[in-house]
Protein backbone atom coordinates (compact mmCIF):
# COMPACT_ATOMS: atom_id res chain seq x y z
CA UNK A 1 0.00 0.00 0.00
CA UNK A 2 1.55 3.50 -0.71
CA UNK A 3 0.31 6.59 0.18
CA UNK A 4 0.69 10.61 -1.52
CA UNK A 5 0.28 13.30 1.03
CA UNK A 6 -0.90 16.35 -1.43
CA UNK A 7 -1.42 18.76 1.56
CA UNK A 8 -1.52 23.02 1.04
CA UNK A 9 -0.11 25.09 4.06
CA UNK A 10 -1.90 25.45 7.15
CA UNK A 11 -1.75 29.71 6.93
CA UNK A 12 -0.12 31.26 9.79
CA UNK A 13 1.35 28.04 11.41
CA UNK A 14 3.01 25.45 9.00
CA UNK A 15 3.93 25.86 5.45
CA UNK A 16 2.90 22.80 3.31
CA UNK A 17 6.24 21.45 2.99
CA UNK A 18 6.96 21.47 7.41
CA UNK A 19 3.29 19.71 7.70
CA UNK A 20 4.02 17.29 4.86
CA UNK A 21 6.95 16.30 6.97
CA UNK A 22 5.19 16.12 9.69
CA UNK A 23 2.43 14.10 8.30
CA UNK A 24 5.12 11.52 6.88
CA UNK A 25 7.00 11.11 10.12
CA UNK A 26 3.78 10.58 12.40
CA UNK A 27 2.83 7.91 9.03
CA UNK A 28 6.17 5.82 9.03
CA UNK A 29 6.01 5.97 13.35
CA UNK A 30 2.48 4.36 13.38
CA UNK A 31 3.92 1.39 11.60
CA UNK A 32 3.26 1.68 8.09
CA UNK A 33 5.70 -0.38 5.67
CA UNK A 34 4.65 1.08 2.58
CA UNK A 35 5.99 4.01 0.10
CA UNK A 36 5.08 7.33 1.56
CA UNK A 37 5.25 9.86 -1.26
CA UNK A 38 5.41 13.59 -0.12
CA UNK A 39 4.09 16.01 -3.07
CA UNK A 40 3.50 19.52 -0.90
CA UNK A 41 1.07 22.14 -2.58
CA UNK A 42 -0.41 25.50 -3.08
CA UNK A 43 -2.61 27.26 -4.68
CA UNK A 44 -0.85 30.83 -5.29
CA UNK A 45 -1.24 31.80 -1.81
CA UNK A 46 1.55 31.18 1.35
CA UNK A 47 4.26 28.76 0.41
CA UNK A 48 4.17 28.76 -3.21
CA UNK A 49 7.93 30.12 -3.92
CA UNK A 50 9.39 27.48 -1.55
CA UNK A 51 7.60 24.63 -3.49
CA UNK A 52 9.04 25.86 -6.54
CA UNK A 53 12.59 26.88 -5.29
CA UNK A 54 12.31 22.63 -3.63
CA UNK A 55 11.59 21.66 -7.38
CA UNK A 56 13.89 24.37 -9.65
CA UNK A 57 16.22 25.76 -6.76
CA UNK A 58 17.29 29.44 -8.11
CA UNK A 59 18.06 32.20 -5.63
CA UNK A 60 16.17 34.27 -3.89
CA UNK A 61 16.83 38.27 -4.10
CA UNK A 62 16.16 40.58 -1.18
CA UNK A 63 14.26 43.54 -1.47
CA UNK A 64 12.85 46.18 0.20
CA UNK A 65 9.36 47.88 -0.86
CA UNK A 66 6.69 49.55 0.13
CA UNK A 67 4.46 46.64 2.67
CA UNK A 68 0.37 46.56 3.00
CA UNK A 69 0.64 48.96 5.85
CA UNK A 70 2.61 52.15 4.16
CA UNK A 71 5.60 51.33 5.78
CA UNK A 72 8.65 49.61 4.23
CA UNK A 73 9.52 46.19 4.88
CA UNK A 74 12.03 43.45 3.61
CA UNK A 75 11.25 40.83 1.31
CA UNK A 76 12.18 38.21 -1.34
CA UNK A 77 11.14 36.91 -4.62
CA UNK A 78 12.86 33.52 -6.68
CA UNK A 79 15.20 33.99 -10.08
CA UNK A 80 15.14 31.21 -11.53
CA UNK A 81 17.68 32.04 -14.69
CA UNK A 82 15.87 34.62 -16.26
CA UNK A 83 12.49 33.75 -14.95
CA UNK A 84 11.08 35.62 -11.64
CA UNK A 85 8.66 34.17 -9.21
CA UNK A 86 7.06 36.65 -7.08
CA UNK A 87 4.75 34.74 -3.60
CA UNK A 88 2.37 37.77 -3.23
CA UNK A 89 1.88 36.79 0.37
CA UNK A 90 5.69 37.51 1.16
CA UNK A 91 5.06 41.20 0.05
CA UNK A 92 0.96 41.84 1.03
CA UNK A 93 0.61 39.06 3.43
CA UNK A 94 -1.85 38.49 6.91
CA UNK A 95 1.04 38.67 8.58
CA UNK A 96 2.82 41.85 7.87
CA UNK A 97 -0.73 43.79 8.45
CA UNK A 98 -0.01 45.82 11.19
CA UNK A 99 -3.13 46.97 12.10
CA UNK A 100 -4.30 49.75 9.48
CA UNK A 101 -7.85 49.71 8.58
CA UNK A 102 -8.38 47.65 5.49
CA UNK A 103 -9.31 50.96 3.47
CA UNK A 104 -5.92 52.01 3.79
CA UNK A 105 -3.54 49.04 2.52
CA UNK A 106 -2.12 48.91 -0.39
CA UNK A 107 -0.57 46.45 -2.81
CA UNK A 108 2.38 48.99 -3.65
CA UNK A 109 4.81 46.87 -2.66
CA UNK A 110 4.23 44.30 -5.54
CA UNK A 111 4.96 46.54 -8.55
CA UNK A 112 8.28 47.59 -6.40
CA UNK A 113 9.16 43.81 -6.46
CA UNK A 114 8.04 43.80 -10.18
CA UNK A 115 10.17 46.84 -11.24
CA UNK A 116 13.35 45.53 -9.09
CA UNK A 117 12.40 41.62 -11.24
CA UNK A 118 12.92 43.77 -14.15
CA UNK A 119 16.16 45.55 -13.30
CA UNK A 120 17.79 42.23 -12.86
CA UNK A 121 17.00 40.86 -16.30
CA UNK A 122 13.78 38.90 -16.27
CA UNK A 123 12.22 37.77 -19.20
CA UNK A 124 9.38 36.24 -17.42
CA UNK A 125 7.41 37.35 -14.35
CA UNK A 126 5.33 34.61 -12.41
CA UNK A 127 3.08 35.78 -10.02
CA UNK A 128 1.50 33.59 -6.89
CA UNK A 129 -1.73 35.23 -5.93
CA UNK A 130 -3.19 34.81 -2.69
CA UNK A 131 -3.02 35.68 0.90
CA UNK A 132 -2.57 39.18 0.57
CA UNK A 133 -4.35 41.44 3.12
CA UNK A 134 -5.44 43.88 0.89
CA UNK A 135 -8.46 44.33 -0.84
CA UNK A 136 -7.64 47.78 -3.42
CA UNK A 137 -7.65 46.06 -6.21
CA UNK A 138 -4.52 46.03 -7.61
CA UNK A 139 -4.96 49.57 -8.21
CA UNK A 140 -1.25 50.25 -5.44
CA UNK A 141 0.79 47.58 -7.81
CA UNK A 142 -0.49 49.95 -10.96
CA UNK A 143 0.67 53.18 -9.35
CA UNK A 144 4.34 51.47 -8.34
CA UNK A 145 4.83 50.84 -12.56
CA UNK A 146 3.18 54.20 -13.58
CA UNK A 147 -0.05 53.92 -14.18
CA UNK A 148 -1.43 57.37 -12.84
CA UNK A 149 -5.12 58.28 -11.16
CA UNK A 150 -7.33 61.09 -11.53
CA UNK A 151 -10.71 62.64 -9.82
CA UNK A 152 -12.97 64.30 -11.96
CA UNK A 153 -11.09 67.69 -11.65
CA UNK A 154 -7.99 66.35 -13.00
CA UNK A 155 -6.28 66.20 -9.40
CA UNK A 156 -3.79 63.20 -8.67
CA UNK A 157 -4.65 61.00 -6.49
CA UNK A 158 -3.07 58.08 -4.16
CA UNK A 159 -5.03 55.20 -4.79
CA UNK A 160 -6.48 54.02 -1.44
CA UNK A 161 -9.69 52.10 -1.08
CA UNK A 162 -11.28 54.60 0.80
CA UNK A 163 -11.02 57.16 -2.04
CA UNK A 164 -11.96 55.02 -4.86
CA UNK A 165 -15.26 56.67 -5.60
CA UNK A 166 -13.47 59.59 -6.35
CA UNK A 167 -11.44 58.16 -9.04
CA UNK A 168 -12.67 59.62 -12.97
CA UNK A 169 -9.83 58.54 -15.44
CA UNK A 170 -6.96 56.39 -15.22
CA UNK A 171 -3.49 57.06 -17.28
CA UNK A 172 -2.12 53.75 -18.32
CA UNK A 173 0.62 55.41 -20.42
CA UNK A 174 2.97 54.62 -18.04
CA UNK A 175 2.49 50.87 -18.22
CA UNK A 176 3.33 50.28 -21.46
CA UNK A 177 7.54 50.32 -20.27
CA UNK A 178 6.14 46.56 -19.77
CA UNK A 179 3.96 45.54 -22.72
CA UNK A 180 6.97 43.22 -23.55
CA UNK A 181 7.29 41.80 -20.40
CA UNK A 182 5.76 38.07 -20.07
CA UNK A 183 3.32 37.84 -16.98
CA UNK A 184 1.73 35.56 -15.50
CA UNK A 185 -1.22 35.52 -12.46
CA UNK A 186 -1.73 32.46 -10.66
CA UNK A 187 -4.57 32.40 -8.51
CA UNK A 188 -6.06 30.58 -5.87
CA UNK A 189 -9.30 31.53 -6.52
CA UNK A 190 -12.44 31.99 -9.35
CA UNK A 191 -14.27 34.81 -7.73
CA UNK A 192 -15.16 37.44 -9.47
CA UNK A 193 -14.53 41.45 -9.10
CA UNK A 194 -17.72 42.49 -7.59
CA UNK A 195 -20.93 41.03 -6.17
CA UNK A 196 -22.18 38.21 -3.61
CA UNK A 197 -19.40 36.49 -4.40
CA UNK A 198 -16.77 38.86 -5.25
CA UNK A 199 -13.39 40.14 -3.74
CA UNK A 200 -14.56 42.56 -1.11
CA UNK A 201 -18.10 40.43 -0.08
CA UNK A 202 -16.50 37.13 -0.02
CA UNK A 203 -12.94 37.55 1.58
CA UNK A 204 -12.34 41.41 2.95
CA UNK A 205 -14.06 39.75 6.48
CA UNK A 206 -11.08 37.42 6.90
CA UNK A 207 -8.95 40.52 6.61
CA UNK A 208 -10.00 42.21 9.62
CA UNK A 209 -12.80 44.52 7.31
CA UNK A 210 -16.06 45.67 9.53
CA UNK A 211 -19.54 45.27 7.40
CA UNK A 212 -19.21 48.73 7.23
CA UNK A 213 -15.65 48.40 5.53
CA UNK A 214 -17.09 45.86 3.19
CA UNK A 215 -19.47 47.92 1.77
CA UNK A 216 -17.33 51.09 1.02
CA UNK A 217 -14.94 48.63 -0.06
CA UNK A 218 -17.84 47.15 -2.57
CA UNK A 219 -18.93 50.20 -3.59
CA UNK A 220 -15.53 51.85 -4.71
CA UNK A 221 -15.30 48.18 -6.64
CA UNK A 222 -18.43 48.91 -8.40
CA UNK A 223 -17.50 52.49 -8.93
CA UNK A 224 -14.35 51.13 -10.92
CA UNK A 225 -16.33 48.63 -12.64
CA UNK A 226 -18.17 51.97 -14.10
CA UNK A 227 -14.58 53.97 -14.77
CA UNK A 228 -12.89 50.71 -16.79
CA UNK A 229 -15.98 50.71 -18.58
CA UNK A 230 -16.59 54.03 -19.54
CA UNK A 231 -12.99 55.07 -20.33
CA UNK A 232 -12.15 50.99 -21.86
CA UNK A 233 -14.98 49.33 -22.86
CA UNK A 234 -14.49 46.24 -20.88
CA UNK A 235 -16.94 44.58 -18.38
CA UNK A 236 -14.80 43.39 -15.48
CA UNK A 237 -17.07 42.98 -12.82
CA UNK A 238 -17.71 39.15 -13.22
CA UNK A 239 -15.17 38.01 -14.89
CA UNK A 240 -13.87 34.75 -13.04
CA UNK A 241 -10.85 35.01 -11.51
CA UNK A 242 -11.17 38.77 -11.09
CA UNK A 243 -11.66 38.49 -7.20
CA UNK A 244 -8.29 36.94 -6.06
CA UNK A 245 -5.81 38.46 -3.47
CA UNK A 246 -8.51 41.26 -3.04
CA UNK A 247 -8.61 42.43 -6.77
CA UNK A 248 -4.95 42.36 -8.17
CA UNK A 249 -5.75 39.37 -10.45
CA UNK A 250 -7.78 42.43 -12.46
CA UNK A 251 -5.12 44.62 -12.43
CA UNK A 252 -2.69 42.08 -14.25
CA UNK A 253 -5.21 40.55 -16.36
CA UNK A 254 -6.79 43.99 -17.51
CA UNK A 255 -3.91 46.63 -17.63
CA UNK A 256 -1.31 44.10 -17.75
CA UNK A 257 -2.51 41.25 -19.80
CA UNK A 258 -1.14 38.61 -17.65
CA UNK A 259 -3.42 35.38 -18.53
CA UNK A 260 -5.02 33.87 -14.98
CA UNK A 261 -3.66 30.48 -14.54
CA UNK A 262 -5.88 28.48 -11.48
CA UNK A 263 -3.22 28.19 -8.92
CA UNK A 264 -3.90 24.71 -7.30
CA UNK A 265 -3.86 23.27 -11.06
CA UNK A 266 -0.36 24.69 -11.82
CA UNK A 267 0.93 23.27 -8.93
CA UNK A 268 -0.41 19.64 -9.70
CA UNK A 269 0.95 19.58 -12.82
CA UNK A 270 4.28 21.27 -11.72
CA UNK A 271 4.84 18.41 -9.20
CA UNK A 272 3.93 15.85 -11.70
CA UNK A 273 0.58 14.62 -9.31
CA UNK A 274 -1.45 13.32 -12.47
CA UNK A 275 1.55 10.21 -12.64
CA UNK A 276 2.32 10.58 -9.02
CA UNK A 277 -1.79 9.46 -7.76
CA UNK A 278 -1.52 6.54 -10.46
CA UNK A 279 0.75 5.08 -8.09
CA UNK A 280 -1.13 5.41 -4.57
CA UNK A 281 -3.69 3.55 -2.73
CA UNK A 282 -5.01 6.45 -1.13
CA UNK A 283 -4.35 10.41 -0.50
CA UNK A 284 -3.73 12.97 1.88
CA UNK A 285 -4.63 16.20 1.27
CA UNK A 286 -5.38 19.53 3.84
CA UNK A 287 -5.06 23.02 4.91
CA UNK A 288 -5.53 25.39 7.76
CA UNK A 289 -9.32 25.81 7.81
CA UNK A 290 -11.74 24.16 5.77
CA UNK A 291 -15.11 25.93 4.68
CA UNK A 292 -16.99 26.59 2.00
CA UNK A 293 -14.42 28.72 0.52
CA UNK A 294 -12.22 25.80 0.23
CA UNK A 295 -14.20 24.69 -3.23
CA UNK A 296 -13.92 27.80 -4.83
CA UNK A 297 -10.84 26.47 -6.88
CA UNK A 298 -8.33 25.58 -3.78
CA UNK A 299 -5.83 23.13 -2.93
CA UNK A 300 -8.44 20.60 -1.34
CA UNK A 301 -10.96 20.60 -3.70
CA UNK A 302 -8.39 20.00 -7.11
CA UNK A 303 -6.90 17.53 -5.05
CA UNK A 304 -9.87 15.64 -3.99
CA UNK A 305 -11.29 15.90 -7.49
CA UNK A 306 -7.90 14.62 -9.28
CA UNK A 307 -8.55 11.65 -6.22
CA UNK A 308 -11.78 11.03 -7.45
CA UNK A 309 -10.46 10.80 -10.94
CA UNK A 310 -8.68 7.91 -10.00
CA UNK A 311 -10.73 6.58 -7.85
CA UNK A 312 -8.53 6.82 -4.89
CA UNK A 313 -9.38 7.33 -0.99
CA UNK A 314 -9.31 10.64 0.23
CA UNK A 315 -7.77 11.46 3.75
CA UNK A 316 -8.03 14.97 4.51
CA UNK A 317 -6.28 16.63 7.43
CA UNK A 318 -7.35 20.07 8.93
CA UNK A 319 -6.64 22.56 11.45
CA UNK A 320 -10.42 23.32 12.13
CA UNK A 321 -13.30 22.61 9.88
CA UNK A 322 -16.42 25.06 9.84
CA UNK A 323 -18.22 21.92 7.85
CA UNK A 324 -20.72 19.28 8.72
CA UNK A 325 -20.30 15.53 8.16
CA UNK A 326 -22.80 15.11 5.93
CA UNK A 327 -21.38 18.08 4.06
CA UNK A 328 -17.67 16.11 3.89
CA UNK A 329 -19.33 13.11 2.82
CA UNK A 330 -21.16 15.14 0.23
CA UNK A 331 -18.20 16.51 -1.20
CA UNK A 332 -15.76 13.45 -1.27
CA UNK A 333 -14.10 13.55 1.87
CA UNK A 334 -13.83 9.77 3.25
CA UNK A 335 -11.92 10.53 6.24
CA UNK A 336 -11.15 13.66 8.45
CA UNK A 337 -8.71 14.60 10.60
CA UNK A 338 -9.39 17.90 12.41
CA UNK A 339 -6.29 18.68 14.51
CA UNK A 340 -8.33 21.42 16.99
CA UNK A 341 -11.40 22.46 16.37
CA UNK A 342 -11.08 25.04 19.43
CA UNK A 343 -11.30 28.83 18.49
CA UNK A 344 -7.27 29.60 19.71
CA UNK A 345 -5.44 33.05 18.87
CA UNK A 346 -2.64 32.24 15.89
CA UNK A 347 -0.09 33.38 18.36
CA UNK A 348 -1.27 30.19 20.55
CA UNK A 349 -1.87 27.75 17.63
CA UNK A 350 2.04 28.32 16.40
CA UNK A 351 3.62 26.87 19.64
CA UNK A 352 1.68 24.02 19.43
CA UNK A 353 1.08 23.48 15.47
CA UNK A 354 3.92 21.00 15.00
CA UNK A 355 3.30 18.41 18.14
CA UNK A 356 -0.76 18.51 17.46
CA UNK A 357 -0.32 17.70 14.05
CA UNK A 358 1.78 15.32 14.51
CA UNK A 359 -0.15 13.37 17.51
CA UNK A 360 -3.08 14.04 15.51
CA UNK A 361 -1.90 12.05 12.17
CA UNK A 362 0.06 9.21 14.50
CA UNK A 363 -3.05 8.39 16.55
CA UNK A 364 -5.15 8.55 13.56
CA UNK A 365 -3.09 6.15 11.33
CA UNK A 366 -2.03 3.94 13.81
CA UNK A 367 -6.30 3.04 13.28
CA UNK A 368 -6.66 3.48 9.71
CA UNK A 369 -3.61 1.86 8.46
Amino acid sequence: MNVLIAIDSFKGTLSSIEGSNIIKQAIVDSGFQGEVIVAPQADGGEGSLDIVKSVLGGDYIDVEVMGPCLTNIKTHYLMVGDKAYIESALVLGYMLNDGLTILNRTSEGLGMVIKDAIIHGTSEINIFLGGSCTNDAGLGMLYALGAKFYDEDNKPLYPLPEIYNSISRIDIEGLYLYKDIKINAIVDVNNPFTGPNGASKTFAKQKGATNEEINILEEGFAHLVDVVKKQFKKDIGNKTGYGAAGGISMALNHFLKAPLIKGSEYFIEFTNLNNIIIEVDFVITGEGKLDKTSFGGKVVSSIIDLAKKNNKEVVLIVGKSDLSSEECTRLGINHLIVVNQEEKDISVLKKTAKKDLYNKSLIYFKDFL
